[in-house]
């Protein structure tokens, strides 16, 4: 039985009264686009805007609704909660994905049309205890709407030839005989607030690294909106030879943890074994090709020479086997947080752990990173596709067009490759797997935030011990104790003070001075994740002086000191949050994580880290207003 308190109905009534008629929608500012649109420039000069309609978020601490009992069919449970509240029929939502954890559970579900999604109409609910948690959802009204009927709907390879053209990019159904496999049907809500039907496919252009999700006008063949799966990282870079760089490397053995792996990593995670830089959870390759071991007990101990330059002698092997190792210990340090199976994490071989769920992982999406590309000059980035499809990282050489000027390779630079395994992380978690849901210019820009916010955090676990031949020392193994220090990324490749971004991480506002308000001029996602960053940065030195630090922390995510609490709540949130979620509505997620995980233990501690940045109990998305002020029971 469904049980409506009367603080949810509230909400639900302010959703409802607030997502009239698609056409009735309001429009907002311009600055508050961010939060709604994002405007991409792809293939062939091809701008194209894409369009979240605004999303209403609630977290409700320890006195949300009741869901009620689950049995075999929980999830039937949630969409018929979910059903009720909104007032609509049950053939309007569709089940995407969701899984039970421990005590929480989690369920994601997209608003129907003649039985086909709405790719931009999503909602989330997370729930403990028969109770839920927080509730996420920017469904529509579209009793109003003109809704194109799916037999109007003409097959993707009648637009094909010129939407490949379009977006200088081929789409990946096609086998090797020329046979076109067919896209999937889904409507989308334009920026006009118009209902398109869709075809939607992936495009890849392996020689760029684009990798794209189109959604293609089935009638008219329009290009109505694209999502992008690569994080991009292109950087002004001016390398100095400034740093003090070791010029050998530390030898580690058995750093698997064969808990969370355990086959290894050198396994497919059944009975093939490799002695070269594949795994289960990752596949390091050297310019297509992964680099042998130099025996059979898959030693790989080639050196790097700094000053011989990133393509000489053994440094491109020594490099491949960093990127293999650095994304294995990455794997399985998150794996501990919960970024796992069920989570939709990178795993060729998921070990039945999925098995008793009704959505079910698809296997084989490993990491494929690709070390010593040659067109990724100045370049490292990652491509995020959905759920059961390889994520593809492509890590490339550091140079300016001063010769005499030293090259330096990204795959030797961890805060970087830390960086984007940290996007893959987010756009699985946000969403439901789906790898839609951080792709508004606002959302983006946070999940540009986490993953600076990330490198921070694993460098101050001291993880990687060969990382000291790499990095500024100062800044890698500084983190170590109760006292945070300011933090730069990217110092390695660019060797100037503030590495790839404007400002240090800093606790002090002389040093860096972005609060919330700063992201009404953001002009790039980058801009907008630094303001992120460094409210994290904040809320993680907070945490650690209030309640100290863990030297366990990669491998024991159990423990309430400050830096494992801040790691495990970074991971929670993502579950919580929205669909596209605003600064606003992420800071709600960690809160209520926070309540969920350690009783709310925690709250006071992040409210005033938040508000220190502007991100106070007052703060609203239009207009991006700051407030500096908590909550009262925390004065």
């Amino acid at each position: 039985m469904v049980v409506l308190r009367k603080a949810f109905a509230s909400l639900l009534a302010t959703v409802l009264l607030s997502t009239q008629a698609v056409h009735a929608l309001p429009k907002m500012p311009a600055h508050n686009k961010h939060a709604t649109h994002h405007t991409r420039l792809v293939g062939r000069q091809q701008r194209i805007q894409a369009f979240s309609p605004p999303s209403q978020y609630q977290t409700f601490g320890t006195e949300g609704p009741e869901i009620g009992a689950f049995g075999e069919n929980w999830e039937q449970t949630v969409l018929s909660f979910a059903a009720n509240n909104f007032g609509m029929d049950p053939a309007g939502m569709k089940w995407t994905s969701g899984f039970l954890d421990g005590n929480m559970g989690y369920g994601w579900i997209s608003q129907t049309l003649n039985g086909i999604p709405i790719a931009n109409a999503v909602a989330n609910l997370a729930f403990t205890g028969g109770k839920v948690v927080s509730f996420g959802s920017n469904f529509v009204d579209l009793s109003n709407s003109v809704v194109p009927t799916p037999k109007e709907g003409q097959r993707i390879g009648t637009f094909l030839p010129a939407v490949e053209e379009a977006l200088n990019a081929n789409y990946t159904l096609r086998n090797a005989q020329g046979e076109i496999g067919e896209a999937v049907l889904e409507y989308y809500i334009k920026p006009d607030r118009s209902i398109a039907l869709t075809r939607v496919g992936h495009f890849r252009n392996e020689e760029t690294g684009a990798y794209l999700e189109a959604f293609i006008d089935a009638i008219t063949g329009e290009i109505v909106a694209v999502n992008d799966f690569v994080s991009h990282s292109a950087y002004n870079v001016v390398p100095i030879d400034e740093q003090s760089v070791e010029d050998k490397l530390i030898t580690l053995r058995n750093t698997e943890d064969l808990t969370v792996s355990p086959a290894g990593w050198h396994s497919n995670g059944e009975f093939a074994f490799f002695h070269d830089t594949r795994g289960n959870n990752v596949h390091a390759l050297l310019r297509g090709v992964p680099v042998a071991s130099g025996n059979q007990n898959s030693s790989y101990l080639d050196d790097y020479e700094v000053l011989a330059g990133p393509n000489l002698g053994t440094n491109p092997r020594a490099a491949t086997v960093n990127v293999f190792h650095a994304f294995n210990a990455l794997h399985d340090v998150t794996y501990r947080y919960g970024f796992n199976e069920l989570a939709f994490n990178f795993q060729g071989n998921n070990f039945g752990k999925d098995a008793d769920f009704t959505t079910k992982k698809n296997a084989v999406d490993n990491i494929i990173a690709n070390v010593g590309t040659v067109n990724a000059r100045n370049q490292a980035f990652i491509a995020v596709p959905p759920d059961g499809i390889s994520p593809i990282v492509t890590l490339g050489i550091f140079t300016t067009d001063d010769l005499s000027a030293p090259r330096k390779d990204s795959a030797m630079a961890n805060d970087v490759l830390i960086h984007e395994f940290a996007h893959g992380l987010t756009n699985r978690m946000t969403g439901g797997g789906t790898a839609r849901c951080l792709q508004t210019f606002e959302a983006a820009g946070l999940g540009e935030g986490w993953s600076d916010a990330m490198a921070k955090y694993v460098s101050m676990f001291f993880l990687f011990a060969p990382d000291a031949n790499y990095f500024d020392c100062s800044s890698w193994f500084a983190q170590k104790s109760v006292t945070t220090r300011d933090f730069v990324i990217g110092k390695f490749l660019t060797g100037t003070e503030t590495g790839l971004r404007r400002f240090p991480y800093s606790t002090n506002p002389s040093t860096n001075p972005l609060t919330y308000k700063d992201v009404s001029v953001s002009v790039d996602v980058h801009a907008v994740g630094e303001v992120w960053a460094n409210m994290l940065h904040n809320v993680y030195a907070a945490l650690v002086e209030a309640s100290g630090y863990s030297l366990t922390h990669f491998k024991d995510a159990t423990r309430l000191s400050g830096n494992v609490v801040f790691m495990q709540l970074l991971h929670d949130a993502m579950k919580l949050q929205p669909c596209n979620p605003t600064f606003v509505q992420a800071r709600d997620a960690m809160l209520q994580a926070d309540v969920d995980r350690y009783g709310g233990m925690h709250s006071c501690v992040i409210w005033r880290a938040f508000a220190s940045r502007g991100l106070g109990t007052g703060a609203q998305t239009e207009g991006y207003v700051e407030s500096f002020e908590v909550p009262t029971f925390c004065t």
